[in-house]
């Protein structure tokens, strides 16, 4: 539901069928048997889906303002984690309900586009601790249109865990105390902006090392008013 008042817009969604992300089968290169090594014959603990009911519904609300040279959003929502915990003895696996609430805004100045935003994440659940966490994200970027055709931007996270304990460190959670991600992106337009060639680089950090990533180089080009090419390549990190 979208309400629209002058500057502001008010979004509403409520969602009652639970679903939870497919995940790549153990094994795959998208999913090494390493992370959770097993031994012959044992099998990886059931996916389970939690019920669709009035408990596990979800919903989300954002306030959005738009203004001449900047806009504001304040949102928040409950929601399923994307991650999976351990339940009943490491016999299932599930998702539990988060909290989120979350402010961002945007401001041109010139040619740049300066972007921040905070939320702060309640509730989510690890397997080396039973005790529930509570996260505090920020992020800053920046923009730049300056130049004809080209568009370039850079953007830093910095994602901080409440009550940390060093050995949510160690498999299956993996996680860390401080979590930085830096995304740079750089786009061309062309033949009157008919073709786009796009490069973005992402990279994990932690500890001032580097957990992971990727790099993409890909080409959007528009054939005619009903056929688009997409060619690219992607190289993971990690």
């Amino acid at each position: 539901l979208d309400y629209y008042l002058g500057a502001w817009n008010i979004s509403a969604m409520i969602i009652h069928e639970s679903r939870t992300q497919k995940e790549a089968g153990i094994g795959s290169d998208y999913f090494p048997s390493d992370i959770f090594p097993l031994r012959n014959g044992a099998t990886f603990p059931e996916d389970t889906t939690p019920e669709s009911n009035i408990d596990n519904t979800q919903f989300a609300l954002a306030f959005n303002g738009v203004f001449t040279g900047w806009d504001f959003s304040f949102y928040t929502a409950k929601v399923l984690d994307s991650k999976w915990h351990f339940e009943d003895d490491k016999k299932v696996r599930t998702y539990a309900p988060i909290k989120m609430f979350g402010i961002a805004n945007t401001i041109v100045v010139s040619s740049w586009l300066l972007k921040s935003e905070i939320s702060y994440v309640k509730n989510l659940k690890y397997n080396s601790t039973t005790d529930e966490k509570n996260r505090f994200d920020i992020l800053i970027g920046l923009e730049y249109n300056g130049i004809k055709n080209l568009n370039s931007s850079i953007e830093v996270a910095n994602r901080h865990l409440f009550d940390y304990e060093t050995k949510m460190q160690k498999k299956p959670d993996l996680s860390y105390e401080n979590e930085q991600q830096i995304a740079t992106r750089v786009s061309y337009t062309f033949n009157h902006e008919k073709g786009m060639i796009s490069f973005l680089n992402t990279l994990f950090t932690a500890k001032n090392k580097v957990n992971g990533g990727f790099a993409r180089l890909w080409l959007n080009y528009d054939l005619s008013d009903n056929i688009e090419y997409n060619v690219g390549i992607i190289d993971y990190i990690g």
